[in-house]
């Protein structure tokens, strides 16, 4: 099983509730219909803030909350998440309305206005589109590109087709999960 550990930036400007972001992030990494559940295991290094919602400037809370074991933040098997906005994600991956991963050095910027509001377009509900969009832009950090074609008429689309901009809708039916 191959090891990484993350941790989440939400920017106090953002104006973002931490803890929900917090608890999605664990809800969904540790689900095994997941990555976990193809041989990836991701740990937060950070807990749930606690029962009051608070904002950050910086990471959310600074205790882990599972073991590390080998794997430490600082380590080239950590994954940052980056909560950003637009002009942020322009000057990063020189394109706008969406999210990205930056394979490179492991980052995953998410785009805020999407998180608040998904795309219509992706025919998915709040919690189906933050499920997948944290597995799709994790997807591209261990290695996992877009399909280059649609799946067979009413199949599942792949976790890594860009429902984000309708990609394969009408043709698939939605699916969050790897």
């Amino acid at each position: 099983m191959k090891r990484f550990s993350y941790s989440i930036e939400v920017p106090k400007e953002l104006g973002l509730y931490s803890k929900p972001i917090v608890s999605k992030f664990i809800e969904t990494l540790t689900d095994p219909r997941s990555w976990k559940g193809h041989q990836f295991e991701f740990v937060s290094v950070q807990s749930p803030p606690s029962s009051t919602l608070r904002r950050t400037s910086r990471h959310v809370g600074d205790v882990p909350s599972q073991r590390l074991g080998k794997v430490q933040p600082n380590s080239k098997n950590h994954i940052r998440i980056i909560f950003a906005r637009n002009v942020q994600i322009k000057n990063t991956c020189g394109f706008t309305g969406l999210s990205c991963a930056d394979t490179i050095n492991k980052i995953v910027y998410i785009n805020e206005r999407n998180w608040r509001c998904p795309p219509k377009v992706s025919g998915l509900s709040l919690q189906e589109y933050r499920t997948y969009l944290i597995l799709h832009e994790i997807g591209h950090i261990i290695g996992k590109n877009h399909p280059i074609k649609c799946g067979k008429v009413g199949t599942k689309m792949d976790v890594m087709t860009q429902q984000t901009l309708g990609k394969c809708t009408k043709i698939n039916t939605k699916n969050v999960w790897p």
